[in-house]
């Protein structure tokens, strides 16, 4: 279904991303409409029960996207930005015990400042994740993922004229690529180019 309500193409990494949240709606379904597929329908308390198991499923996600999408803390940022700073600064004096030449030891300083000052300024330009730059946090990318899940929840739950409904009035300004009449127009023909008839 994501292609059909998508706002851009999708990597296999997002799309990745997107499949426990996904079923774990699609769990929910199945638990809420049990009797169609039991002989026996679950009670209350096993439908309760379940539905807490899929609420620790998607718990236990989102915890782990929490790992690598939160930015560590502003001034744990400073503190370690200040110290390595000041590291490499007395490298220099550490060296002043050494019996090495003075070739060995411009080596070394050069060496280890540019390993630590170059990985400080990388991580100074990852620092700060929003804003329009290449390497910046895609926020309106993952704005449109969501989108494209509630069209699809919509899609299953109210049919595929309500989710082109709302798919056509949050087009918003992405490119004309995913605006196209044939991407916009369901197989029903209750739509076209410019949105519901």
């Amino acid at each position: 279904y994501s292609a059909k309500f998508a706002h851009e193409r999708r990597t296999e990494k997002e799309e990745v991303y997107r499949v426990p949240i996904t079923m774990c709606h699609f769990l929910r379904i199945a638990i809420a409409d049990n009797n169609k597929y039991l002989a026996q329908p679950l009670t209350e308390k096993a439908k309760d029960k379940l539905n807490g198991i899929v609420d620790k499923i998607n718990h236990a996600y989102v915890s782990q996207k929490k790992v690598y999408t939160t930015p560590p803390p502003f001034p744990m940022v400073q503190m370690s930005r200040t110290l390595t700073f000041v590291w490499v600064f007395l490298v220099p004096l550490v060296l002043m015990a050494d019996d090495s030449s003075i070739f060995v030891h411009c080596f070394v300083v050069f060496f280890i400042t540019f390993a630590f000052i170059g990985l400080e300024y990388v991580a100074m330009e990852v620092d700060d994740p929003f804003g329009d730059d290449a390497n910046d946090f895609d926020d309106v990318g993952l704005a449109r993922s969501v989108f494209e899940d509630v069209y699809n929840i919509i899609n299953l739950v109210d049919g595929e004229e309500w989710a082109y409904k709302v798919r056509f009035n949050m087009k918003g300004t992405e490119s004309e690529e995913f605006l196209r009449p044939s991407e916009l127009t369901p197989l029903n023909g209750k739509f076209n180019g410019n949105g519901p008839v």
